[in-house]
């Protein structure tokens, strides 16, 4: 708001938080695949985006679109994060996560390395997928699905990262930035404070408040 104001300055603010274009921006533009499909003020443009992206899913990326998800061992065909409740990512909703690949290297011990980084570079966290274990890998493709729970990550932009190993000693295949995406606000918080609450948590604790009197 600071840069915007005075000297006849026009700020282009992107972003998939819609308390923040709401309060922020007197034009919208929505945008989908590179192309404008609707333009109005900020709240009629908030509310086209709403009723018309529900459901879709919000961070995606395919072999298609990055050839750099594959080498001659490992292709990434798919990456998706789907809100598990709603139709945005937020801390609220819970993360729906899908990995699809083809495995091209037969007979070995395989698993999958995930480090999740926050805007700063810190690991929040890395976890591991194991695809074999008795040296039984098969050509073709697999499906891994998770979740990752509501209350779990504050909000902010994350990056991960995919490290595919063999035998616990070999990388068959690595990419430092394989998805960005970014978690909103609560609902209660996303359109009037915008006072960020730091930490990489976010747990919703189920305070109980109770009034006893005032003797």
């Amino acid at each position: 708001q600071d840069i915007s104001q005075g000297g006849g300055r026009t700020v282009l603010f992107v972003s998939h938080n819609m308390g923040s274009v709401k309060a922020l921006c007197s034009t919208g533009l929505v945008l989908k695949n590179g192309n404008i499909v609707f333009k109005d003020n900020a709240t009629r443009s908030v509310d086209f985006y709403s009723n018309t992206f529900t459901g879709e899913i919000t961070f995606v990326k395919t072999l298609e679109q990055d050839n750099t998800l594959a080498n001659d061992k490992i292709k990434i065909k798919k990456i998706a994060l789907n809100p598990t409740f709603g139709s945005v990512i937020s801390i609220e909703s819970g993360i729906d996560f899908e990995l699809n690949f083809e495995n091209l290297i037969p007979g070995i011990n395989m698993a999958i390395g995930i480090t999740l980084f926050g805007t700063d570079d810190t690991k929040i966290f890395e976890t591991t997928i194991i695809v074999s274990k008795n040296y039984d890998s098969k050509i073709g493709d697999y499906t891994v699905l998770g979740k990752l729970a509501p209350f779990i990550l504050n909000a902010g932009i994350y990056r991960v990262k995919f490290v595919f190993g063999q035998n616990q000693m070999y990388v068959l295949y690595i990419n430092e930035n394989v998805l960005e995406f970014e978690i909103q606000e609560t609902f209660f918080n996303r359109e009037t404070n915008f006072n960020k609450v730091t930490g990489i948590c976010r747990p919703d604790l189920n305070w109980q408040l109770n009034y006893i009197s005032n003797d």
